[in-house]
């Protein structure tokens, strides 16, 4: 069985990371969608806490992943990181002498968090050859998209901007909620405000 694995924080989750989440599922049988649930505060960007984006994750984003990575979602209690659970994923496997093929999916500047080094320290080198591939998906499979853009646009208060940069299967409501959900009410939208 071909088994991908797409681990990210997606704070918040754009039409790029959902392009890639796709790419993974019409290449792989079974796809496992590992999300970091820690909030993400930097300086300059808008804070995206872990229970906003839970609400955004459980209220729409399940619904539009493609079925062979529904059930597979794996939202994770704040302090775990999803490279580390990825990395104990494989190591399960490979302990298990799993025949499976596993597909790591990552922007091409994170996916050497999956450098063969660090899967060589973990596993076996057999496992690691014939049994794991990293698959670097870059913006021009996906979307021209950035977190640090959608964070911009919060900041910013560009909601247009950030709504378009949503995934497209997302219904208009919905996205709407996701931008209350994580930036707040707005004049236009909520004209009681």
């Amino acid at each position: 069985m071909r088994v991908g694995i797409v681990a990210g924080s997606f704070k918040p989750y754009h039409k790029g990371h959902h392009k890639m989440v796709e790419i993974a599922c019409k290449e792989n049988d079974v796809v496992h969608v590992i999300v970091s649930l820690s909030d993400r505060n930097r300086v300059d960007q808008a804070s995206v806490s872990g229970k906003q984006m839970e609400k955004v994750w459980n209220d729409h984003l399940v619904h539009i992943l493609p079925e062979n990575a529904k059930e597979n979602l794996n939202l994770l209690p704040v302090g775990q990181t999803p490279v580390r659970i990825a990395y104990e994923m494989l190591e399960d496997a490979a302990e298990s002498n799993s025949s499976n093929t596993f597909n790591i999916y990552s922007d091409p500047s994170d996916i050497n968090r999956y450098n063969e080094k660090s899967l060589l320290n973990r596993m076996p080198k057999k496992f690691v050859e014939e049994n794991i591939f990293r698959r670097p998906v870059s913006m021009t499979e996906t979307h021209n998209v950035r977190g640090e853009d959608m964070r911009a646009w919060m900041t910013q208060r560009d909601k247009a901007s950030f709504l378009k940069a949503l995934p497209e299967k997302l219904s208009t409501p919905a996205k709407e909620s996701i931008w209350y959900t994580l930036v707040g009410p707005d004049a236009v939208s909520f004209a009681g405000c």
